[in-house]
């Protein structure tokens, strides 16, 4: 089997995709040599700027090739001599939205992370609403096999665009820690973005949807009982669909009267931002709507309790150390938190983030191996048409 992973994020600033292409190679590495597929990286000649984002798994795989390609006007992804980019490869994933004429040897797979447009169509203007629709429907109909990360992202599969089970696959993407996460310095990043002891941490981008207000009128409701809980935030503070969000955000902070005890990092560096993670005493997860979370996949890593939204994915995803609160509900989160506090504290060096690592390679291969029936099951869909 010859499995080409295709790079198409980075120069934009998607850590999620990133890690979702690091983590497909990873899986697919990590397999016994009798079931590893041969592993193509398929790098789009427009990352070349992100290539750092990429250099640790480029140990794992077989052979890389550079890809060139681009969209037109009207939207359709076009690749200069693919005959050539994709020859020998059983399939390649993930293809690039509006990448409609792959050779014909090659399995239509495409990923489509989620569904809120038609969830929270209020977070997208008019135009942004038919397009995902037209792109979404499109895909639909082309796709040999339309991959999901999350068994709720399938329905709504099904139930917005008529996709059968038999043409849809659920692949659960996971956070594994790499050595380095679980000895790095966790007071050094600590003192260097200047955060005290005894926090809770909150890794969302700033977008309307992962509803930081919720948490902020919690830690209010909190702090007029008497409950002081400092909160250390992360993520991109820009939100293209409501400039104006952030902003928004921060004077809210400061109406509620936290500002003292909210410090908003901004986009940082990951190594830190793990190590920040494994110095919290907690990780908050408010968020409105997700495919499947990275954050609670990363608190799972690290062994973290982790407080967030009841929505579907993310009881589906269930973690261990996890309690949930009703979305969009600051009092429920309020006391969620209080709930909750007998099993705050830093999992550095513990048993329990000794324990997550562990289990962590075991997700990996299952997640390696999900990508493998996927690959075969393409290919048989294929071959049937």
């Amino acid at each position: 089997m010859r499995i080409g992973i295709y790079v198409q994020w980075g120069v934009e600033g998607w850590t999620g995709g990133i890690n979702y292409v690091r983590h497909l190679v990873m899986g697919a590495a990590a397999l016994p040599p009798r079931l590893r597929p041969h592993i193509v990286l398929l790098f789009d000649a427009a990352q070349a700027p992100a290539l750092h984002c990429y250099e640790g798994i480029l140990p794992l795989v077989d052979e890389v090739r550079v890809v060139s390609g681009g969209r037109d006007a009207d939207g359709v992804f076009r690749v200069q001599d693919p005959e050539t980019a994709f020859a020998g490869l059983d399939l390649a994933y993930p293809l690039p939205h509006g990448f409609w004429n792959p050779p014909p040897h090659l399995p239509r797979v495409f990923w489509i992370p989620d569904f809120q447009h038609k969830r929270l169509p209020r977070f997208f203007s008019g135009q942004e609403l038919a397009n995902r629709d037209a792109l979404f429907a499109e895909i639909a109909g082309r796709a040999d096999m339309v991959v999901l990360s999350s068994e709720a992202a399938q329905r709504d599969l099904a139930e917005f665009y008529g996709v059968e089970a038999d043409r849809s696959f659920v692949l659960p993407f996971c956070t594994v820690g790499e050595a380095d996460w679980y000895t790095g310095d966790v007071a050094g990043a600590m003192a260097k973005h200047a955060v005290p002891g005894g926090y809770l941490m909150c890794c969302n981008q700033f977008w309307a949807h992962k509803d930081h207000l919720t948490l902020f009128r919690a830690l209010a409701r909190l702090r007029d009982g008497g409950v002081e809980l400092p909160l250390v935030c992360t993520g991109s503070v820009h939100d293209y669909r409501a400039p104006g969000h952030f902003p928004m955000l921060q004077r809210e902070v400061q109406r509620l009267g936290i500002a003292g005890q909210v410090r908003i990092l901004g986009l940082i560096d990951r190594g830190d931002q793990i190590q920040l993670l494994r110095g919290a005493d907690a990780v908050v997860h408010p968020s409105l709507f997700e495919g499947w979370s990275t954050v609670v996949e990363d608190a799972r890593a690290l062994g973290k309790t982790i407080v967030y939204s009841d929505i579907d994915v993310h009881l589906e995803q269930n973690p261990p150390h996890g309690v949930a609160f009703r979305a969009g509900d600051p009092v429920d989160l309020a006391r969620a938190l209080l709930r909750s506090r007998s099993g705050f504290g830093p999992t550095a060096g513990t048993e329990r983030e000794a324990q997550a690592r562990e289990q962590g390679a075991e997700r990996l291969l299952r997640f390696g191996m999900g990508l493998v029936h996927l690959a075969r099951a393409a290919v048989a869909r294929r071959g049937a048409r």
